[in-house]
């Protein structure tokens, strides 16, 4: 379900503009996190929210400034391995391009320690089509403060209430 993992890549770069992307410390956001919850106004992502659970993913800084996260992800066939790469282009901005269209990374909030929440926008043949807004935690928990986060962050992209989308307590594609 490489929907899913769009939203999960682009879920994961405190609020941090696109254009200020340079101050972020990949360092600190490497390692392992889950996929809690996400709001979106992507037809293709909100058509397969019954389906969605808890992802683990793990994120990766590349020497040249681009980023990578790595998730098994559920498919009709079984759990399959993939990664996306977001390449740090020469405005600074992070961006990942397939056939599908290309996915940049708008906005990152964190702590680095406790939530990750990131906006990514995805685009296709130059405009701009939709917004994945992805919660990830350091712990496969929802609290109750990063809950009101992410309603908040959906409200501010003009993201519906009812396109937020709490993931059940069951992860998916454990390893």
């Amino acid at each position: 379900m490489r929907v899913w993992l769009v939203g999960l890549g682009l879920a994961f770069f405190g609020i941090i503009r696109a254009d200020d992307l340079d101050n972020v410390e990949h360092e600190k956001l490497q390692g392992v996190w889950h996929g809690v919850a996400l709001a979106s106004d992507c037809e293709m992502v909100l058509k397969h929210r019954d389906d969605m659970k808890i992802v683990t993913a793990t994120l990766t800084k590349l020497e040249d400034g681009g980023v990578t996260v790595a998730s098994n992800m559920p498919t009709p066939h079984g759990c399959k391995h993939f990664e996306m790469t977001f390449q740090k282009r020469e405005d600074g901005k992070l961006v990942h391009e397939c056939e599908w269209g290309t996915k940049m990374v708008d906005a990152l909030k964190t702590d680095y320690s406790n939530y990750g929440l990131v906006n990514i926008a995805k685009f296709k043949d130059g405009q701009k089509i939709c917004n994945i807004i992805t919660l990830f935690a350091r712990v496969p928990v929802l609290t109750e403060e990063n809950a009101e986060m992410i309603k908040s962050a959906a409200k501010e992209a003009g993201i519906a209430e009812e396109n937020i989308i709490i993931f059940p307590q069951e992860m998916a594609c454990q390893s």
